[in-house]
């Protein structure tokens, strides 16, 4: 995303504080490891900055403006104008600052876990790209379907609100794509990798599992797979790969699955290939996972 020049000077705000309101997570979704630690909607009237530096939110939070127009603004980079359609991503340890020239209205949604940050590294969100244009309807959608949801401590209710999150973040990506470089005819991407990475978030029980499978889909060699999709998301295909199926995994144990049904829907070809795969990647074994 190319830098943008603030329309007016802002003050110099060297301080950096942290915030340390956090929600208690449920065992459940400590146990899933991605849970949403809140949400909220505010009409705010500007300039105004409610603390004097930058705020370090600890956590990830996508906040999306509805109305109005203000300025963005983080410890590394210079401001960004903003105005309603704009997403703009929080990560944990950037700090940032947001307000609107006059007034705006906002919502956003919080999360955190290790899942969380696992994601990240998968390209789920990018922190080279702080800010996602026209899909305040996105964050909008997902909060109103999650106000009723916030009190529920079932495991439905649960499992509800990470399906939420995880197809917030997928519906993010695709709306910052559609502003990269390479993007094709409506805005649809037609790089290869995304293609793939597509493909399996779509279908985590796809038989396709190789490497050399995954590249002959997308028309590549393996070895420049691998190069581009590196590149793109920081992990190998085999280790992004491994993460989703097991991502898919606690879903389905925790929603009540036996461990064999489990190994079946995620394509694994027999129980034991799956409970060492689960131990490697989540680190601890199926059993302990289901308590």
């Amino acid at each position: 995303m190319p830098a943008l020049r603030p329309k007016t000077p802002l003050r110099s705000a060297p301080t950096v504080y942290r915030e340390e309101r956090f929600r208690t997570p449920l065992p459940a979704e400590q146990a899933l490891g991605l849970w949403v630690d809140r949400i909220g909607m505010a009409v705010s009237s500007g300039p105004e900055l409610p603390q004097p530096g930058f705020r370090r939110l600890g956590q990830y939070a996508a906040v999306a403006i509805l109305e109005g127009e203000g300025f963005f603004e983080t410890e590394r980079d210079a401001a960004w104008p903003v105005g309603a359609g704009d997403v703009l991503m929080l990560f944990p340890e950037v700090g940032a600052r947001y307000y609107p020239s006059h007034w705006w209205k906002s919502c956003w949604v919080v999360w955190n876990g290790p899942e969380a940050r696992a994601l990240e590294t998968l390209g789920f969100p990018r922190r080279a790209e702080p800010m996602v244009h026209a899909a305040s309807d996105l964050v909008l959608g997902v909060w109103t379907e999650l106000k009723p949801l916030l009190a529920g401590e079932e495991i439905r209710s649960i499992l509800h609100r990470k399906t939420l999150l995880l197809n917030l973040l997928l519906r993010l990506e695709a709306a910052a794509m559609r502003g990269r470089p390479g993007a094709g005819v409506g805005g649809t991407a037609v790089g290869p990798v995304e293609s793939a990475m597509d493909y399996l978030t779509r279908h985590p029980e796809a038989e396709v599992r190789s490497v050399t499978e995954l590249a002959r889909r997308c028309h590549l060699s393996p070895t420049h797979f691998r190069r581009l999709f590196k590149l793109r998301t920081g992990a190998s295909p085999k280790t992004w790969m491994a993460a989703l199926r097991m991502t898919r995994a606690k879903e389905l144990l925790a929603g009540g699955g036996s461990i064999k049904d489990t190994a079946a829907r995620l394509g694994f070809r027999d129980v034991f290939h799956f409970m060492r795969c689960f131990r490697r990647v989540t680190g601890m074994t199926v059993g302990a996972f289901r308590g």
